[in-house]
């Protein structure tokens, strides 16, 4: 075996840039192509400097996504670059067509690049649309010959239930393997019920073909309120890149600004039973690298590879090894009593949080409400 899984790092860059229009993505249902591109509010150094092994108590999976394409983010090369060099796993989501930046990283030394995984959304019908079908398989291609490994997954929409053959057939040809699922989610609706006209067991059997463990998974968390203890903010924590706010989970109060001043220890506590998600928001991640060690659901790795026809993986051995590890392997798990007194503390905690900021709390609430909560869960989704 080698390196165990110390913390899980969800990273958000609040950008929408992108060269696609994915007619199922979040950011086409509620409108929203306009917002400007941001920069970084701190150096891309300190950025990574503040997310040291030593401050995060070991060797993390961290993942980059953007609310656009995140290749697309001014110096997103040398973030991820500079990750790695801290000796991280990183898992960067793109749509696969921004052929500078994945150049650029697939060439880097294979002691970096042997840790990067892309999480690539296959947008099917806006690719072949766009004539770029080539181009990002080409791409594929290029990270598959590389260190780095790569998962493609694609949103199953009724559109294109009568072109699920060929899509099999041209990943396979193309892939090496059947691409796997993600759900999409009606985000302009209060319910953001899965998007589909079809009832939850049509949906499942219709896709079912694709033998997409990832499906499955998410289908599973669907609508379930968890109610075990669960250690995210402890063994996970949510991160604005563009500002440095860290926050437990979804849904919670901001903590902490971790790059003000990256002297500080990093504030790591289990929001416990105070969830306040109607279901598991990224569960596919957190459960799978077992925030909740009292679920199980199998490992990371085993919804995101695929062996493909010629006997070689889309997860190359060393992210493959990684990703089939469990948080709980790097901490002491809590007795029943010590569980109590921490959701007691995270309670009196949060509490204080909304007591000395309501209103930027609220309005962040409303923000991950509308850009966050459909698609962070599923976020191929998006363009």
């Amino acid at each position: 075996m080698g390196e165990a899984i110390k913390r899980l790092v969800l990273g958000y860059i609040p950008s929408n840039r992108c060269n696609l229009r994915c007619k199922y993505c979040y950011i086409s249902q509620i409108k929203d192509w306009g917002e400007a591109k941001p920069a970084f509010q701190y150096p891309i150094q300190q950025m990574v400097s503040g997310l040291s092994k030593e401050r995060l108590g070991g060797t993390a999976q961290i993942n980059l996504t953007a609310q656009g394409e995140t290749l697309m983010v001014k110096d997103i090369d040398q973030l991820v670059e500079g990750l790695l060099r801290q000796g991280h796993f990183v898992e960067l989501v793109t749509n696969g067509t921004v052929d500078r930046v994945i150049e650029r990283l697939t060439r880097l030394p294979e002691e970096l690049a042997s840790r990067l995984m892309f999480k690539i959304s296959f947008h099917y019908e806006e690719l072949v649309n766009r004539k770029m079908i080539d181009k990002f398989f080409a791409n594929v291609d290029k990270i598959k010959a590389s260190p780095c490994s790569f998962t493609l997954e694609m949103v199953p929409y009724d559109e294109l239930e009568e072109k699920i053959e060929e899509i099999q057939k041209l990943c396979v040809q193309r892939a090496g393997a059947c691409c796997h699922l993600t759900i999409g989610r009606k985000d302009d609706t209060v319910g953001r019920g899965l998007l589909t006209n079809h009832r939850h067991e049509e949906y499942l059997e219709r896709w079912k073909p694709f033998d997409s463990r990832m499906f499955e998974v998410k289908m599973e968390l669907m609508d379930q309120k968890r109610r075990e203890f669960c250690y995210a903010g402890d063994w996970s924590i949510f991160l604005n890149f563009q500002t440095g706010e860290i926050q437990p989970c979804y849904g919670q109060p901001v903590v902490q600004n971790i790059w003000e001043d990256i002297s500080k220890p990093i504030r790591f506590q289990p929001v416990g039973h105070c969830c306040t998600q109607p279901y598991c928001i990224n569960g596919h991640a957190h459960l799978t690298f077992g925030v909740i060690p009292s679920l199980e659901l199998g490992s990371y790795a085993q919804i995101r590879d695929r062996v493909c026809v010629d006997g070689t993986h889309w997860l190359k051995e060393e992210v493959r090894d990684f990703y089939s590890g469990k948080l709980a392997e790097s901490h002491t798990l809590l007795t029943q009593q010590q569980e109590k007194k921490a959701t007691r503390r995270y309670r009196i905690s949060s509490a204080c949080q909304w007591i000395k900021n309501p209103e930027k709390i609220i309005a962040q609430a409303k923000r991950q409400s509308r850009k966050l909560t459909g698609n962070l869960s599923g976020k191929t989704a998006k363009a």
